[in-house]
């Protein structure tokens, strides 16, 4: 082990002993391939944890939102099917002839619809749910939920600020599906996964969970009454059967740096599923008043869970569960990681001091 990988390292086991996660995967890669990874800490708190390894699964809750949702979204507008300045309206016949008229589909991606940026809408499917009009978990639950996210009002015009908003990305996630003609997973796996032979990405992993893997367990759920385990955190995602366009996808470190590598190729002109004309439309910050955004993609603000090393044009994402995706276009680096730092409460919050910390790190080491 080089010196560079001994202070990683050690950085990741203390913040295992300081409790920062229970399990952590730390990967740093290059478009070469991988200069470093490693697995720290044990799945669960208690006796029966395993220990973390390459092949444990994280729930990767908005890491969903560049991977899968922007992913799809470019393949669509590369195959013709969609543009970034159709509006929703297209789709969702009931916001033609309204205020909501304007928005268009990048400014869902962008996070400049109006929208809010969550409502417990989960809870009035529990109700739906409760008077016996459904189950849960079902395409019915999935409908419904679609046309309660279809009649929520905006809260300020498009584009004038920037509201990050899983309800834009649920919604995003539906029109997607009826552009392609499939549910976003089987988009996912068709178009992403397959050309790009990676099999670590999938939502919904008890139900083909691979052999040898393992699921670290999110937060102890107060409404379903469990330790969450295989089964996404995301109550909207929940509700929705699982998948959903603002999360919902679960991986291990290699799958998401594999996933992040095509479109760096992308970027270089180097691939042809990700274009690099398109790449570069949506990594570019979006012109909004107080906004970071690209299209599904984040950039560094000030300050920044990227820390203070990594360049103005780099992007990435963070997902709530404590999982993060940073890649810096102008060095070529990524560094991923994945912890279930919400087990076995969100209460813990120490990862925001942490992430800053060890990307700092990282590109200190190998920047």
């Amino acid at each position: 082990m080089t010196d560079r990988s001994e202070e990683l390292t050690r950085a990741m086991e203390d913040a295992v002993r300081e409790g920062v996660f229970p399990a952590g995967v730390l990967l740093v890669g290059s478009p070469k391939g991988i200069v470093f990874q490693g697995a720290f800490g044990r799945t669960e708190a208690g006796s029966r944890s395993e220990e973390t390894s390459g092949k444990t699964y994280f729930d990767l809750a908005s890491l969903t939102k560049p991977l899968v949702t922007a992913a799809v979204a470019l393949q669509l507008i590369e195959r013709g099917e969609i543009s970034l300045e159709d509006p929703v309206s297209r789709w969702i016949s009931s916001w033609a002839g309204t205020g909501k008229s304007k928005v268009l589909l990048r400014h869902l991606l962008s996070h400049c619809s109006g929208l809010p940026a969550w409502r417990p809408l989960y809870e009035e499917l529990l109700a739906w749910q409760g008077r016996g009009e459904g189950r849960i978990g079902t395409p019915e639950a999935r409908r419904v939920l679609y046309e309660r996210v279809h009649r929520e009002e905006l809260l300020y015009p498009v584009e004038t600020r920037s509201e990050y908003s899983d309800l834009g990305f649920i919604l995003l996630g539906e029109i997607l599906e009826r552009s392609g003609g499939l549910s976003l997973d089987r988009l996912a796996d068709q178009w992403l996964w397959k050309p790009l032979q990676i099999d670590s990405l999938i939502f919904n992993p008890l139900r083909r969970l691979p052999e040898g893997a393992s699921v670290a367990p999110t937060e102890a759920c107060p409404w379903r009454d469990r330790i969450l385990v295989g089964e996404v955190h995301d109550d909207h995602a929940f509700v929705a059967g699982g998948v959903a366009g603002h999360a919902g996808l679960f991986g291990t470190a290699e799958g998401v740096f594999r996933a992040a590598s095509a479109w760096i190729r992308g970027d270089r002109g180097e691939s042809g599923l990700f274009p690099q004309r398109s790449v570069q439309r949506f990594w570019e910050r979006c012109e909004v008043p107080g906004g970071t955004f690209g299209l599904g993609w984040d950039t560094p603000s000030i300050p920044s869970s990227s820390g203070t090393c990594f360049s103005k044009r780099s992007v990435g994402h963070l997902g709530f569960t404590g999982t993060s995706l940073w890649i810096d276009r102008d060095r070529g680096r990524v560094v991923v990681l994945l912890t279930n730092r919400i087990h076995p409460s969100r209460q813990n919050e120490k990862i925001r001091w942490f992430r800053p910390r060890i990307h700092d790190l990282v590109m200190k080491e190998w920047g």
